[in-house]
């Protein structure tokens, strides 16, 4: 007997159905990996990518599908067994975040996948780590898009641009980082280089410009 979703669950599978590029940034714990599935589940019109923490891999994202989407099938990709996992006949491919680097580099491997779902978005938050340069090649493959993150702002405002960029092809926060940055921070020099710090406002323009495919739950909401 699959368990039903919380409301909040349902209402966040709904918000995806309907966008095809959207950010979740409800807290953790409040079930986005099942909104996700089941999203998928109910309009599955090709296969989906999941990057996730090495961690989790199996343990949520492996044990979750198995548990509400059991008609679905998955393979996890890991550093040794890559080529293989992507070759086989699954709905779903779970693997690392560093793993973008290998997919760019074999490209062929995306054939048939049209979802991709970032889990901890904020593992590409520096726009010039390898890693976040090879992830922005690679959404180009996907007309859908998800990124996750219970955390998306936890040091700086800032740490949202370049996950953006990843989903939503700049539309939202712009394509220049440095404009982004003007826009929602100020700078003061500490003797040494400049300090670059949230504006009080920085929230509320960052929140306006992505109210459209930004869904959130607060742990107490649900």
């Amino acid at each position: 007997m699959i368990p039903k979703p919380f409301e909040h669950q349902q209402t966040t599978s709904n918000f995806i159905l309907k966008n095809d590029r959207c950010l979740i940034t409800s807290d953790p714990g409040t079930g986005k990996t099942r909104s996700v599935i089941d999203a998928y589940a109910a309009n599955t019109t090709g296969r989906m990518l999941v990057l996730a923490p090495l961690s989790i891999l199996e343990a949520s994202w492996g044990d979750d599908i198995a548990k509400f989407a059991p008609q679905l099938t998955y393979s996890v990709a890991h550093a040794k067994n890559r080529a293989k996992a992507f070759a086989a006949d699954t709905d779903v491919v779970i693997t690392n975040h560093d793993a973008v680097k290998w997919i760019v580099k074999n490209e062929s491997v995306l054939t048939g996948f049209d979802t991709l779902c970032i889990d901890e978005f904020t593992a590409f938050k520096n726009k010039d780590s390898q890693r976040s340069k090879a992830a922005l090649k690679l959404a180009k493959h996907f007309d859908k898009r998800i990124a996750m993150s219970g955390t998306p702002n936890s040091n700086t405002i800032l740490d949202i641009w370049h996950p953006t960029l990843i989903v939503d092809d700049g539309q939202r926060l712009g394509h220049r980082f440095y404009s982004f940055r003007a826009n929602v921070c100020t700078s003061r020099f500490n003797g040494f280089a400049n300090e670059w710090t949230d504006k009080p406002d920085a929230q509320d323009i960052v929140a306006a410009a992505l109210h459209d495919i930004n869904i959130r739950y607060a742990l107490e909401e649900c």
